[in-house]
């Protein structure tokens, strides 16, 4: 169910569950639903953080398709 969100997530962000507790949320300030009368962001890492935490404790965790070396060093 949360597979293709851990895959969108770890596009940017290959550690997401770490992140989302060490982050301070600078995004959350300047999220544009603050314009709005919603009265709160969007918490986007708490949602990264559920989404990274449920696929660790899924038994089909998300593994990220490895490109062939191709023999260069970085």
């Amino acid at each position: 169910m949360y597979h293709e969100a851990v895959a969108l997530i770890k596009e940017t962000n290959p550690l997401p569950a770490i992140c989302g507790r060490v982050c301070v949320r600078p995004c959350e300030v300047a999220c544009r639903r603050n314009l709005l009368d919603e009265g709160a962001a969007v918490g986007m890492i708490i949602l990264k953080r559920f989404t990274a935490d449920y696929d660790l404790g899924s038994p089909d965790t998300y593994m990220p398709v490895i490109k062939p070396s191709t023999g260069k060093k970085k």
